[in-house]
């Protein structure tokens, strides 16, 4: 997601720093589709080793089952196809013929990927066209554009991005605007998504604290206030100290090196939130357990 939203940013831009970075985003963008996928296959394994009461080592005919016989399975399994049909597409993605309808194409795979991980997790045992599975999509979605941009942005766009020439420093600007915008908007959908999630997982909010799911949604909630503060301060005092015009370069080139520390920070902050959302999508939510 990251790197879909970075490339439609500075695409076509006639900045002198942006061809590296269409590089290295696909470089990026191939990379995080191969952890998903190991990621994918090695939760299928592991799940099927439980399903079936077996070691991970005897795993292989409860996992050819699984794939087959089960909805799970079966989603894993498109999950997998999909990523793979992602990184085809991807590799075409330089082709500046019908750019705008691969770029179309590449986010709907990206989404039907998504809703295929909201469709095997807890929110869809009543079944997958609910209302859960759609929020819980959605919070996916969201989360993932928000954790994206930042990592592809602090790691990525903003140490090879320029503020001179003149050309560059526009080019970044924009850059920064549409980095600032989006993450506003990701966050508004993290927050509205999870309060729902939150309301209706738990039965009291003693369940924060005495539930392996609670304390799980709590430690998220801590890591994203503290990432949220942070994006805060970037949004309201560090990229208006960038982008102000009237300042020389050396207070612009102390405000970028300022934006690019905070967001690694965030970064940091972010991977654990994700960490910790993993172990909550692990856990039994307490009104349904």
């Amino acid at each position: 997601m990251g790197a879909l939203f970075v490339r439609m940013w500075i695409s076509g831009s006639e900045g002198t720093w942006t061809d590296s970075v269409l590089r290295r985003l696909d470089f990026s963008f191939f990379v995080a589709c191969i952890i998903c996928g190991v990621g994918s296959i090695a939760n299928l394994w592991i799940a099927a080793a439980a399903m079936g009461d077996v070691p991970l080592s005897d795993a292989s005919e409860a996992f050819q089952t699984m794939l087959t016989s089960t909805s799970y399975g079966r989603l894993g399994l498109y999950g997998l196809v999909l990523l793979t049909a992602l990184a085809l597409f991807y590799a075409f993605y330089s082709n500046p013929r019908n750019r705008q309808a691969q770029t179309w194409l590449i986010g709907l795979l990206l989404g039907a990927f998504m809703f295929t991980r909201a469709a095997s997790s807890h929110a869809a045992e009543g079944g997958v066209f609910r209302l859960a599975v759609a929020i819980d999509w959605l919070h996916i979605a969201f989360m993932a554009c928000w954790v994206g941009i930042v990592l592809v942005s602090g790691f990525v766009a903003l140490p090879r991005a320029q503020l001179r020439p003149l050309p560059d420093r526009h080019v970044t600007q924009r850059f920064l605007l549409s980095l600032s915008t989006t993450a506003t908007v990701a966050l508004i959908g993290i927050l509205a998504t999870g309060v729902y999630n939150a309301y209706h997982g738990l039965r009291n909010l003693e369940d924060l604290v005495s539930t392996t799911w609670g304390q799980a949604l709590t430690m998220k909630l801590c890591l994203i206030a503290v990432a949220v503060a942070l994006g805060g301060y970037n949004r309201f005092a560090g990229f208006p100290a960038v982008l102000d015009e009237t300042d020389k370069e050396q207070f612009l080139k102390a405000g970028m090196e300022r934006l690019k520390t905070v967001l690694y920070v965030e970064a940091a902050l972010l991977v654990g939130a994700v960490v910790a959302a993993a172990v909550l999508a692990s856990e039994v939510a307490p009104t349904v357990s």
